[in-house]
């Protein structure tokens, strides 16, 4: 079996790391389609600010092609079974879907905790009643409709996000936080 890890998920965060040697490690060829994201240099002065948000949908467009065209070489050379988007990438979730739409391949998101939960829920940088709160859930519910198989790391999390979001609970699977082999023995 061959899996694409798909996106700009952040290559040193721990998830990653696990699940991909995890994969590694059950002789499962993770080929990665990663590229970084775009990073300013924003020093908060009004004209950077200005700046940054005048390349920001340039930024975004650049990278959504270069990530479909580099996801495309890579399906044509490797064929992969199955596309993972790895943490965080919800916003990378609409390229995926192009992606394994395109070629006929099963989508997973490794969602590891909702944006929603996150800002409003738990840290309340948003309140509940914000428009700007609505719009976060709005867009966490239409991210999750395309993938096939979302996984997540408790069945705590799952039964939120079947509640919250509407999701039916098939496709949520519970994958807990592993430790790194190489960090860790037993």
């Amino acid at each position: 079996m061959k899996v694409c890890y798909f996106g700009t998920y952040e290559r040193d965060y721990s998830r990653n790391i696990i699940n991909i040697s995890g994969l590694r490690q059950n002789h499962i060829e993770v080929i990665e389609c990663h590229i970084d994201k775009p990073k300013f240099n924003n020093s908060g002065t009004h004209l950077n600010t200005a700046i940054f948000f005048i390349k920001l949908p340039f930024s975004i467009i650049y990278r959504s092609l270069h990530l479909l065209i580099k996801g495309y070489k890579i399906f044509f050379k490797n064929r992969p079974d199955l596309y993972i988007i790895g943490f965080p990438g919800h916003l990378d979730v609409m390229l995926g879907w192009i992606m394994s739409r395109t070629t006929g391949r099963p989508l997973c998101f490794d969602t590891l905790i909702s944006l929603y939960d996150t800002l409003v829920t738990d840290r309340k940088y948003l309140s509940e009643k914000n428009p700007l709160a609505y719009i976060l859930w709005l867009t966490e519910y239409i991210i999750y409709k395309f993938p096939d198989i979302i996984l997540i790391d408790t069945e705590i999390h799952k039964n939120f996000l079947v509640n919250k979001f509407r999701i039916n609970k098939e496709k949520i699977h519970a994958l807990p936080i592993g430790a790194d082999d190489n960090l860790y023995k037993l």
